[in-house]
């Protein structure tokens, strides 16, 4: 899925005030490439208030994500911020992740949700890329660091 970032769906250092801000911005440059439906902005925002998504990963991230039924076209927004956002935990109720990366997801097939965040948090997981990450200074440069390594 990171293999399908295009430069128009790279946001370098975003302003936003919060998670939910955050959510709307990535939400809306999706909308605008297409990629999803109108309703896909409320329904990430449910989602993640419900199911959070932040990982403690080297690079703390979050992958925000919601039903395929909101989804036009699978790919993927991701968002290099200068300032972390506070995601609340996956599979936690109170501990929070200071997300410097967030990855949403738009997974058109059901059956592809798996592969998908297992492929994004292996590209979490490499610890070369918060080095990568700190060359980073427009939306090209963000997706060659986030390829994975051929």
């Amino acid at each position: 899925m990171i293999g399908t970032l295009t430069e128009d769906l790279a946001l370098v250092h975003p302003e936003v005030t919060g998670t939910e801000d955050l959510l709307r911005l990535m939400a809306e440059q999706a909308r605008r490439a297409g990629r999803v439906h109108d309703t896909f902005a409320d329904a990430v925002v449910a989602r993640e208030r419900r199911f959070p998504t932040g990982l403690p990963t080297p690079v703390p991230a979050a992958i925000p994500h919601t039903d395929a039924g909101h989804v036009a076209e699978a790919g993927v927004v991701v968002a290099l911020l200068a300032r972390p956002v506070e995601f609340t935990e996956m599979g936690s109720a109170d501990r929070t992740v200071p997300a410097e990366l967030a990855v949403m997801l738009l997974v058109k097939d059901p059956e592809e949700q798996v592969t998908a965040l297992g492929e994004v948090i292996a590209v979490l997981q490499d610890p070369a890329l918060a080095e990568r990450l700190a060359g980073v200074r427009d939306p090209a440069d963000l997706v060659a660091a986030l390829r994975p390594a051929a």
